[in-house]
C-alpha cells in the first residue's frame, strides 16, 4: 500500500491532470506522454495504478496524435497497451486461480 501511495504522489495524477487542463498544448502533451511511458516502463505498479484511475485512459485516448511531437505519438501507443495488457492478464490470472481452486 505505501507503495502505491508513493507512486500516487511521485505524479502520476498531476501528470494526467496536466494533459487535461492543457488539451491544446502539444507541448505539455507530448512531455507528459513521454513521462508516462518512462514510469510504466519501470515499474508495474505505475502501470496498474493508471489502470484504476477512472479517467486516465479516456484522457489519453483523447490526445489526438497530431498534436503529439516526435516520439510521443508512439509512446501513447505504448503506455495504452501496456494498461490494457494489465487489464487483460489481470482477468486471466484471477479467472486461472479461481479455476484452479
Amino acid at each position: 500500500m505505501n507503495s502505491l501511495k508513493l507512486v500516487k504522489s511521485g505524479g502520476l495524477v498531476t501528470i494526467i491532470n496536466s494533459i487535461k487542463k492543457f488539451t491544446f498544448s502539444g507541448h505539455v502533451c507530448s512531455m507528459a506522454v513521454n513521462c508516462l511511458s518512462l514510469a510504466t516502463a519501470v515499474t508495474e505498479l505505475a502501470v496498474l495504478f493508471l489502470q484504476q484511475m477512472k479517467y486516465a485512459v479516456k484522457t489519453l485516448e483523447d490526445i489526438p496524435d497530431t498534436l503529439l511531437s516526435y516520439e510521443a505519438p508512439m509512446n501513447k501507443a505504448i503506455v495504452l497497451g501496456r494498461i490494457k495488457s494489465a487489464s487483460l492478464s489481470g482477468k486471466t490470472n484471477s479467472s486461472t486461480t479461481s479455476s484452479r481452486t
